[in-house]
C-alpha cells in the first residue's frame, strides 16, 4: 500500500519539474520570437518597390536556366554555383518579381538571426557548463539576436537578391553545427555529417567561406587535442572524435571536388583582368565603417569617423579573442582569419577588400560584442553600456528604413523600360553598351531578343555579367548602319562603373529625343530614341538586294 503514494509522488515531481521546463522555454522563446519578428519586418520593408541593380539582376537572369545549364553559366562568372541552384528553386514556387526573388535572402537572414542565437547560447553553455535554459546563456545569445536583427549592414544584404545573406546564415549555422560535434558528450556521427553538409554549402556560396573553415580547423583542431589529453576520455571514444573528424574533412574536399577546377579557372580569369578594387589603408578604413552603417556615401570629410570606427573594430576583435573563455575564442578567430586571409591573398595580386565579402565575418563579431558585454563584472554598468548599444542599434535601425524609403522613389531601369514599351512599335531594336546595362534592362523586358550590345568590340571584363549574355547578341557599329530599321532605342546608365557611358551609334543614326530617369546607385538611367538617315549610296544597296 505504501508504494502506491511513493508512485503517485514520484508523478507529481517529474509534472512539476516538466512544467518549469517549459516556464523556462517560454522565458525565451517568446522574446526570441518578438526579434524576429522585428528583424523580418525591418527586411521586408519596400522590397518590391525598388529596382533590382545589377548584381540582383544577374543572380535572377540566373534562375531563369535549367539548372542543368546553371552549373556551366556559373563556371563563366566569378562566384560559385549553390545560390543561384536555391534561387531557382524557390522562383518555381515564388515566381520571378522583385519582391519574390528578394524574399528568399529575407528568409536567409531570418535563418541567420536564428542562427546567432542558437550558435552564442551553444558557446555559453560550454562556458558554463549549465543547462541551456540558464540565463548566463539566454542572455547574451538573446542579445546577440537583436543585433543583428537591427543592424542595417545584415538588413541591406538581407534585401538583396545576391549570395552573401544565404552565405551569412551557413557561416553561423556551420559553426554552431561544429561545436555540437566538438562538445557532444559522446562522439556522434550525425552530427559531423551535418557539420560537413553546412562547410560544404558555405564554400559552395561564397569563396570567403574557406576564411571560416580556416578558423574551424584551427580551433577544431586546438579542441581536439585538448581532448586526447584529456584523461578522463577514454581511448575508444579518442579515437572515434579524430575519425569523425578525419570524415568530415574528407566529406567536404569530396563535395567540393566536382567544382575545384571551375574555382581555379575562375581564380586564373580573375587574375588576369585589369579591373580591380583599390588597396591601401583607407579602402579597409572605409570598409569596415561601411559594415556599421556610417558611410553610406563615403567622403573624405567623414574618414576621421572612419578610422576612429576601425580602430575601436579592431581593438574589440581582439579583445574577443583574447578575453574570451574556451569556445568563445571561437568568435574572434573567425573574425581575424576573414580579415587576415583576405588582406593577406589580396595584397600580392587582386585587393579582396570590400565590404559586403565581410558580411559573414560582421555576424561573428556582433555575437563576440553581446558576450564580451555581458562580461562587465559591475551589474549597472553593464546594464548602461548594454542599453547605450541597443540604443543606438535601434537608432541605425530607423536610419536604414528611412534610407530605404529616400531610394523608392528613384524610378531607375524599371521605369525607363517602362517608358521604351509604351513607346515603342513591335519590333524595333533596343542598344546597351555592354552586358552590364543588358543584364539590368533584362528583367523588365518582355521578350529581350530584339536587345543588343552596341560596341567597337567584345572586351567587356570577366564578372560583368558575360556569363548570361550570348556572343551572338553583339553588334558593331558599322553592322548597325546596315541594318534595315527605322528606328531604335538606346538604354544605359551614366555612372561609369556601368561600362563607358553612352551607346556609340553610327552618324547615319540621329538622336531625336532623350529621358532621363534618376537611379540611387548608378546616377541617371538615359533612354534615347534614334532614327536611321538613309543616304542615297545606302537606298540604291537596298534596291540592288532587293
Amino acid at each position: 500500500m505504501p508504494a502506491i503514494p511513493l508512485a503517485l509522488s514520484k508523478t507529481k515531481q517529474d509534472q512539476h519539474f516538466q512544467r518549469e521546463v517549459i516556464l523556462d522555454q517560454a522565458a525565451w522563446r517568446c522574446p526570441l520570437l518578438l526579434i524576429v519578428m522585428l528583424g523580418a519586418s525591418g527586411r521586408v520593408y519596400g522590397l518590391g518597390e525598388l529596382s533590382l541593380w545589377f548584381d540582383e539582376c544577374f543572380c535572377w537572369k540566373m534562375s531563369t536556366y535549367p539548372l542543368s545549364e546553371q552549373w556551366e553559366r556559373a563556371a563563366g562568372d566569378n562566384h560559385p554555383p549553390l545560390f543561384y541552384f536555391f534561387l531557382k528553386l524557390w522562383t518555381l514556387l515564388m515566381g520571378h518579381s522583385p519582391a519574390a526573388v528578394r524574399l528568399f535572402s529575407v528568409f536567409a537572414g531570418i535563418v541567420t538571426i536564428l542562427g546567432a542565437f542558437l550558435l552564442v547560447r551553444e558557446i555559453e553553455t560550454d562556458v558554463f557548463q549549465c543547462s541551456k535554459n540558464d540565463a548566463r546563456s539566454i542572455k547574451p545569445a538573446l542579445f546577440a539576436a537583436v543585433l543583428i536583427a537591427l543592424s542595417p549592414f545584415q538588413i541591406e544584404w538581407a534585401q538583396t537578391v545576391r549570395m552573401y545573406a544565404l552565405g551569412a546564415a551557413l557561416s553561423v549555422w556551420s559553426t554552431w553545427a561544429l561545436l555540437r560535434a566538438l562538445t557532444a558528450p559522446v562522439p556522434r556521427i550525425r552530427d559531423w555529417i551535418l557539420y560537413a553538409l553546412l562547410a560544404a554549402g558555405l564554400i559552395y556560396t561564397h569563396y570567403f567561406g574557406f576564411f571560416i573553415l580556416a578558423a574551424h580547423g584551427i580551433y577544431g583542431g586546438f579542441r581536439i587535442l585538448r581532448v586526447l589529453k584529456d584523461r578522463r576520455k577514454t581511448s575508444s571514444e579518442k579515437k572515434k572524435l579524430i575519425l569523425l573528424a578525419f570524415l568530415a574533412v574528407c566529406l567536404v574536399g569530396f563535395l567540393w571536388f566536382p567544382w575545384n577546377n571551375e574555382f581555379l579557372l575562375q581564380r586564373q580569369r580573375g587574375l588576369e583582368q585589369k579591373w580591380g578594387r583599390p588597396q591601401g589603408l583607407d579602402y579597409f578604413t572605409r570598409s569596415v565603417s561601411e559594415m556599421f552603417g556610417l558611410m553610406w556615401n563615403p567622403a573624405s570629410a567623414e574618414m576621421a569617423r572612419a578610422r576612429i570606427v576601425t580602430i575601436l573594430f579592431l581593438f574589440l576583435t581582439l579583445a574577443a579573442f583574447i578575453l574570451g573563455r574556451k569556445s568563445e575564442r571561437l568568435l574572434g578567430l573567425i573574425v581575424i582569419t576573414s580579415f587576415g586571409f583576405a588582406l593577406l591573398l589580396g595584397s600580392g595580386s587582386k585587393s579582396l577588400i570590400a565590404s559586403w565579402y565581410f558580411l559573414f565575418a560582421h555576424v561573428f563579431f556582433l555575437c563576440a560584442i553581446s558576450v564580451l558585454l555581458f562580461r562587465i563584472p559591475s551589474r549597472w554598468f553593464s546594464r548602461i553600456i548594454l542599453s547605450v548599444v541597443l540604443i543606438g542599434a535601434g537608432w541605425q535601425f530607423t536610419q536604414q528604413l528611412y534610407w530605404r524609403a529616400s531610394r523608392i522613389n528613384d524610378p531607375s531601369f524599371q521605369a525607363a523600360v517602362n517608358y521604351v514599351e509604351a513607346l515603342r512599335k513591335n519590333g524595333e531594336i533596343i542598344f546597351v553598351n555592354g552586358p552590364r546595362d543588358y543584364v539590368a534592362v533584362s528583367p523588365y523586358l518582355p521578350d529581350c531578343k530584339s536587345m543588343y550590345v552596341l560596341s567597337d568590340e567584345w572586351d567587356f571584363v570577366f564578372g560583368t555579367g558575360t556569363a548570361v549574355v550570348e556572343r551572338q547578341k553583339h553588334l558593331t557599329p558599322a553592322s548597325v548602319s546596315e541594318l534595315n530599321e527605322s528606328r531604335a532605342w538606346i538604354i544605359f546608365a551614366t555612372n561609369k562603373s556601368m561600362n563607358p557611358a553612352g551607346v556609340a551609334m553610327p552618324k547615319d543614326w540621329i538622336d531625336v529625343t532623350e529621358e532621363r530617369f534618376n537611379d540611387w546607385r548608378y546616377g541617371q538611367i538615359v533612354v534615347r530614341q534614334y532614327e536611321h538617315i538613309r543616304t542615297a549610296d545606302n537606298a540604291i544597296e537596298q534596291q540592288s538586294q532587293l
